[in-house]
């Protein structure tokens, strides 16, 4: 006993007593902490993998939009170039007509008589 009538062996027993408690309350923080913390970080995980497959989801869509845009394209191209062969075709066609129809005969366009003209005239003239 000390002086002042304090057991110093009960004293060791209540400090060693008190670091015990104070040693599992500081584990069970820890593993309360411990918890908290995985719960965050798995969280984190969830949350950038749902992420993740949202933009894979929606690079899908854009992939597929771009295969359809491209296919539009190209039939629209391929719709270009059969109306240039029938516009060519239908040009190719009026020339001909053209041609076939642009036989001159006697006058011109311009009238302005050929010779023959003059030599069906002077016939003309003699007859009547």
């Amino acid at each position: 006993k000390a002086d002042n009538g304090i057991c110093i062996m009960c004293l060791i027993n209540d400090i060693n007593e008190g670091v015990a408690l104070m040693g599992s309350f500081a584990d069970g923080f820890e593993k309360k902490i411990r918890r908290e913390v995985e719960q965050e970080l798995k969280g984190d995980y969830d949350r950038k993998l749902a992420e993740s497959r949202q933009q894979t989801e929606e690079s899908k869509k854009e992939a597929e939009e771009s295969r359809q845009q491209a296919e539009e394209s190209k039939k629209e191209a391929e719709e270009s170039r059969q109306q240039a062969e029938e516009s060519k075709k239908e040009a190719e066609e009026s020339r001909q007509q053209a041609e076939e129809s642009n036989k001159k005969g006697v006058f011109t366009r311009n009238r302005q008589p050929k010779q023959a003209a003059h030599v069906l005239r002077g016939r003309w003239k003699r007859l009547s």
